[in-house]
C-alpha cells in the first residue's frame, strides 16, 4: 500500500471509517453485502470520536481503548449490528465475540423506549399491540474480520445461526447471525463480487474502479490528507500503546500456560496432554520438564 495511505486494518481507521456519523452509508453497504439486509436507517451506538480516544490514551486506559476502538456497534429500525476486528489471533477469542453478541441482544431487554415506539407503530397501522418485556429484543448480526485464519478449511466466509441439523429446522424469530470473515483466505472462494471488493479493501486498501461507491468512499477515507493533524497524533499513540498492552498481555498469558504446565507435569501428566491442555509447543514442555528435574 502506498505511503499516503492508512492501513484499513488500522484499529482507529476501521473505527473512523465504520462508525463515522455521515458514514452510515458505507456501513449500510458492508451489511448488505454480508447479511442481505438494506436498512431503511442506521445509528451508531458509540460513534467515533478522536477526543475519546486522545483521553484514554492520556489516561493509559488501554483496556477500554482496544474495545472502544475495534467494536462498531449500530442500531437498526428491526436489528443491530456488531463489526469487529481482530488481525491477531487469540485465545477464546470465539467465547468473547459470542459474548459480545449476547451482551448486545440482551441490551434491548425491556427497553421502555422501543416497546414504546413498538406501540406506536402498531396503533397507526391500526392493530392492538401486544407488548411485554420482550417485545424490545432485536435479531443482532455480527461480522468478525479475522486477519489470521481460524478454520483449517479453505471457505473464507461462513456464518452461524441456530439451526437444528437432524430435521434442518431453524427457529421462527430471526436471533442471531455470526459471520466470520477471513481475510488470509482465496477471495475467490467467496459468494459475491461485492465480497470479494470487500476482500481487496481489508487486505490492500484497493478496490476496482467497478466496486460499489460506497466501498470506492471507504478507500477514499484511508487517504492520509483526509486525516487532521490530531488524528494522526492519536493514531501514532494508539498504535504504540495497543502494542504494548498486548506484548503484556501476551507474556502474562504464556507466564500462565507455564505455571499450569508445572502442575500438570508434577501430576504425571503427558507431554501431549499437556500440549492440549496449555497450547505450549512439546519443545517448550520438554524445557519446563528439564528445569523440574
Amino acid at each position: 500500500m502506498a505511503q499516503d495511505k492508512v492501513q484499513p486494518t488500522n484499529d482507529l481507521m476501521y473505527k473512523k471509517t465504520f462508525a463515522s456519523n455521515g458514514n452510515e452509508d458505507i456501513t449500510i453497504g458492508l451489511i448488505h453485502d454480508f447479511f442481505g439486509l438494506m436498512p431503511k436507517k442506521l445509528i451508531f451506538k458509540m460513534p467515533y470520536s478522536i477526543d475519546a480516544y486522545r483521553e484514554l490514551v492520556e489516561k493509559k486506559e488501554i483496556s477500554t481503548l482496544r474495545q472502544s476502538i475495534k467494536d462498531v456497534s449500530a442500531s437498526m429500525i428491526t436489528a443491530d449490528f456488531i463489526g469487529e476486528l481482530q488481525m491477531k489471533k487469540l485465545r477464546y477469542f470465539d467465547e468473547r465475540f459470542f459474548l459480545y453478541l449476547c451482551d448486545d441482544y440482551r441490551s434491548n431487554y425491556n427497553e421502555a423506549e422501543k416497546m414504546a415506539k413498538i406501540v406506536a407503530e402498531a396503533k397507526a397501522k391500526g392493530i392492538t399491540p401486544r407488548v411485554n418485556r420482550y417485545s424490545s429484543l432485536k435479531p443482532v448480526y455480527q461480522l468478525i474480520i479475522l486477519g489470521e485464519n481460524h478454520y483449517t478449511d479453505e471457505h473464507p466466509l461462513r456464518i452461524f445461526e441456530p439451526y437444528d441439523p437432524k430435521r434442518e429446522l431453524r427457529p421462527d424469530r430471526k436471533l442471531f447471525k455470526q459471520a466470520y470473515f477471513e481475510l488470509g483466505k482465496d477471495k475467490a472462494k467467496l459468494e459475491t463480487a461485492n465480497q470479494r471488493y470487500w476482500h481487496d479493501y481489508f487486505v490492500s486498501g484497493e478496490v476496482a474502479t467497478s466496486a460499489p461507491a460506497y466501498i470506492q468512499r471507504a478507500v477514499e477515507l484511508l487517504a492520509v490528507s483526509s486525516l487532521s493533524k490530531e488524528e494522526r497524533e492519536v493514531m501514532s499513540l494508539v498504535e504504540r500503546a495497543v502494542a504494548d498492552y498486548e506484548a503484556d498481555m501476551a507474556d502474562a498469558e504464556y507466564e500462565a500456560e507455564c505455571r499450569i504446565a508445572r502442575r500438570l507435569l508434577n501430576m504425571g501428566m503427558s507431554h501431549d496432554n499437556i500440549q492440549k491442555a496449555t497450547g505450549l509447543e512439546l519443545g517448550e514442555i520438554e524445557n519446563l520438564a528439564a528445569q523440574s528435574v
